[in-house]
């Protein structure tokens, strides 16, 4: 079965200074028009939005740790699938 996750650009500020942007989990093997309607897919997390100033963005060591933090969440998320997955 093919599990495609998505995230729509949404950005979610209820938490004070910290923003996230929802993770959305839909099936692969559903048609493309069908997949885009709300009841194809489910909110399974959220990612934090990590941003910085102009420079800082710049640097290797800021895409980095970007991308070390986003696979970490992934990671996450996608043992829960497969937790849920299996009850």
């Amino acid at each position: 079965m093919l599990i495609n996750l998505f995230s729509d650009g949404t950005c979610v500020q209820k938490f004070g200074n910290l923003s996230f942007h929802p993770i959305f989990l839909t099936l692969g093997n559903i048609d493309a028009e069908e997949r885009r309607k709300d009841w194809a897919h489910r909110l399974v997390g959220f990612i934090p939005a990590i941003d910085g100033s102009e420079s800082e963005r710049k640097k290797e060591k800021f895409k980095q740790a970007k991308r070390l933090i986003f696979q970490a969440c992934i990671e996450t998320l996608m043992k829960t699938v497969e937790t849920q997955s299996r009850e």
